[in-house]
């Protein structure tokens, strides 16, 4: 006779296994998007009420100096 495997068994592990009971809970698909989208636009509003109405601009001086920076992009 060969052997066999036991049959499986379920068993009630002490503080609840691994897993926790979950319920699901519907989901608007593109809830997170919008949600990206809202953060962005306040980000926004908040810029302009520091900055105003002009974007950010970088303050060095254009002027070129005998020996040029290799970090300062040349395209502007």
């Amino acid at each position: 006779m060969a052997w066999k495997n036991p049959n499986p068994r379920v068993e009630k592990l002490a503080g609840g296994g691994l897993f926790q009971d979950y319920e699901y809970m519907p989901d608007e698909y593109g809830n997170f998007l919008m949600q990206k989208r809202q953060e962005r636009l306040e980000n926004k509003d908040k810029q302009q009420q520091i900055g105003g109405a002009k974007p950010f601009t970088l303050g060095m001086d254009p002027k070129v100096w005998k020996y040029k920076d290799c970090f300062i992009p040349t395209e502007q």
